[in-house]
């Protein structure tokens, strides 16, 4: 009977579980899908990171469940909040966009070659 009891409280409304169905593109994280009262939601797994910024979501900490290997309990550390109400696309930036930054915008190259004098007549 207490054990029926726990399956209840696990199961009731105040849920908050993530099931895990595999890594990331590159490798770094996890996938997973997130079920909370009134939501279901996809959502990756990383290891918070000194000096990263968190980009919404939720910092947790996991514990697993006994039933399943890919079902953890979801214990909320802190939560950056609501999703911001502006309009508009989303200010992102990627790893990849902030490699390929100073291709785009870097400092110029010069020609290599014979310097060219300025025009004097534009000259005071």
């Amino acid at each position: 009977m207490a054990d029926d009891k726990k399956k209840k409280d696990k199961a009731g409304d105040d849920h908050d579980v993530v099931l895990v169905h595999g890594r990331t593109e590159d490798g770094l994280g996890l996938r997973a899908l997130r079920s909370r009262p009134g939501k279901l939601e996809s959502a990756e797994i990383r290891q918070v990171e000194k000096g990263k910024p968190i980009h919404g979501g939720d910092v947790v900490s996991l514990k697993s469940r006994e039933e399943s290997p890919l079902l953890w309990d979801v214990d909320v550390q802190y939560s950056t909040g609501e999703q911001s109400s502006t309009v508009g696309p989303p200010k992102v930036s990627s790893d990849r966009y902030r490699a390929n930054w100073d291709s785009i915008f870097g400092k110029k190259r010069r020609k290599r070659g014979k310097k060219k004098a300025p025009d004097k007549s534009t000259l005071n």
